[in-house]
């Protein structure tokens, strides 16, 4: 045991010289982690703690690039550059399709680091690469679950109460995430220095008999679908592209694999792959040719039609021997996506931004709902159907921008500050069900989602109830019970009791239509109604709602209701 864990000592002395900036980027974000976690909430920096694989893969390159010289300058400075993001704002780009395809990147940087220019030695070094993130994967969550074994074993038999309350499991987890699992990835590589990857009988199985039967099925069926829509003369359904996309890196995957199996039984399909995907590849650009030019680009949008030029340039590519070289695909994929990732003025998202904008200017101007100003005003009837289409591609368009976009900004320049806003304000209520999720169409009545403000006046009141703390609901029945008072909706019929025997009751429907009495439209609602929709003042206090759905034409009725709270004197 002695001698083990001096070995293992000597080794991690080892990694500590051989790669200090790994090391070192792993344990800084460590640090950031902790006291990220340590800081108020609302802190919204910690989104930098996602771009750690980033970092590590780019410090790591470096270490590869620059071993001695001046340049092993470039390989200490590296680790530093995280701290240029430290209190930057990265949320967005986090959230965004931009961080995936930045992953992406970085895994080819990996498995092109070595310039193999040999195919069959450039495979072999990515499958080592991934066999190397699996065994590092593994090894840091063993040894976390093994440290996490012990710690509650400790606890639990030796009662140490007051460790209960220290979140151990979540550091140990983030330090596995951190510091272990890229360390056990740096010590694989270190081991295996060059490109050597010997298939085993399980490596066999699986390409022989699952991958590559299971790609020539596919391949099967992308040809009858693409023979139906040619004799058909139909456009390709949306999501074929992205089908006929996996179909493509599943037979470069395949390919690529192949000069490393020791039986190879598929090399008369994988030798023809390019002439078979060229039918295929029509069928993909005449796909998102159509959506693009019917929906115009979103960022997804814009990384699809990367992706489909690079895996149609790599088919063609592998037509002759000269440039049928995987290093050279991912070095060209690696500075395509590079560019329309981080550059700002080129990017994906702002392609799709722009794009969109235009789409929703157009379609604004098209329905005539904008003032000279360009803010949105209601034009149409909640029973109007006839720009159904419109309102569909505005409510998609304006869903788009406004995900990208802060609601004062959107406010600003359109008069409201979101998707549920236009719906609520300015698409007609017999469209909103169509728009939003694709439903049938009610042109004979409107159902329409009403919410208040979270204020209300309480001059005069001595007492106040909540009454949105666990609702019961069944049946349309909705019942709350909060101290004293017991409030409960049922079939328009509003009724709050008290332990006294007291009761008040209030006919909802009634109600409402006193106040809406004549209006033909919800879109309609002066401010004033929805004042006095807020609340409902009964013989036992005044219940004020966070919200009511009603339904109708002209004549309304209360379908659901949520009460917020009781206020009595």
């Amino acid at each position: 045991m002695e001698n083990r864990l001096k070995k293992a000592g000597q080794e991690l002395a080892k990694m500590s010289v051989y790669a200090p900036m790994e090391i070192f980027i792993g344990v800084t974000f460590f640090i950031l982690w902790i006291i990220y976690q340590n800081i108020d909430e609302g802190y919204s920096y910690d989104s930098v703690l996602a771009l750690c694989p980033q970092f590590f893969v780019l410090t790591f390159i470096c270490n590869k690039l620059f071993r001695n010289g001046l340049g092993r300058i470039i390989y200490y400075l590296s680790g530093f550059l995280l701290f240029m993001f430290v209190m930057a704002n990265v949320d967005a780009f986090v959230h965004s399709a931009g961080y995936w395809f930045s992953l992406l990147i970085a895994f080819l940087v990996l498995i092109s680091y070595g310039w193999y220019r040999d195919n069959e030695r450039f495979a072999a070094h990515a499958v080592r690469v991934l066999l190397n993130i699996f065994s590092a994967v593994f090894i840091a969550y063993a040894l976390c679950l093994a440290v996490v074994a012990i710690y509650a074993s400790i606890i639990y038999i030796f009662s140490i109460d007051f460790l209960k309350d220290f979140d151990f499991y979540s550091y140990i987890l983030s330090f596995s995430n951190f510091v272990s699992l890229p360390l056990a990835f740096v010590y694989f590589d270190k081991k295996e220095q060059e490109p050597d990857f010997h298939s085993s009988r399980v490596f066999d199985i699986l390409m022989n008999f699952i991958f590559s039967p299971a790609i020539i099925v596919y391949t099967v069926i992308l040809y009858i679908y693409f023979a139906k829509i040619a004799v058909l003369w139909e456009l390709p359904k949306g999501q074929v592209a992205y089908m006929v996309f996996a179909f493509v890196l599943s037979v470069v995957i395949g390919k690529a694999c192949q000069p490393l199996l020791y039986r190879r039984f598929y090399d008369w399909f994988y030798r023809y792959a390019s002439f078979i995907s060229l039918p295929l590849f029509v069928m993909f650009w005449v796909g998102v040719g159509y959506r693009i030019n019917e929906y115009g680009f979103t960022e997804e949008r814009v990384y699809l039609v990367l992706l489909g030029g690079l895996t149609t340039l790599c088919m063609l590519f592998f037509l002759t021997k000269v440039l049928g070289k995987y290093l050279y695909i991912a070095l060209i994929a690696i500075f395509v996506l590079s560019i329309f990732t981080f550059i700002p003025a080129v990017s994906a998202k702002r392609i799709g931004l722009v794009s969109q904008t235009k789409r929703l200017d157009k379609v604004i101007e098209k329905l005539g709902i904008a003032d000279s100003s360009g803010l949105l005003h209601r034009i149409h009837a909640d029973n109007d159907t006839v720009y159904k289409r419109e309102y569909k591609e505005l409510y998609g368009a304006f869903r788009y921008v406004a995900g990208q976009r802060s609601e004062a900004y959107m406010m600003a320049h359109y008069g409201v500050d979101g998707a549920f806003d236009l719906r609520k304000k300015i698409i007609p209520g017999s469209l909103d069900n169509y728009v939003t999720w694709g439903g049938e169409i009610d042109s004979q009545s409107e159902e329409r989602f009403i919410t208040f403000g979270a204020w209300t006046d309480i001059e005069g009141f001595t007492g106040l109830y909540d009454l949105d703390v666990s609702p019961e609901y069944s049946n349309g029945d909705y019942k709350v019970t909060k101290g004293m008072y017991t409030f409960r909706f049922k079939n328009g019929t509003l009724t709050l009791k008290d332990t006294l025997g007291n009761m008040a009751v209030q006919d909802m429907n009634q109600y409402v239509n006193g106040i809406l009495r004549g209006m033909k439209s919800l879109g309609d609602m002066p401010d004033s109604c929805r004042e006095r929709l807020h609340y409902v003042d009964t013989d036992l206090g005044r219940i004020v709602f966070s919200s009511l759905t009603l339904s109708g034409d002209s004549i309304y009725k209360v379908d659901y209701l949520r009460a917020d709270y009781l206020l009595t004197k």
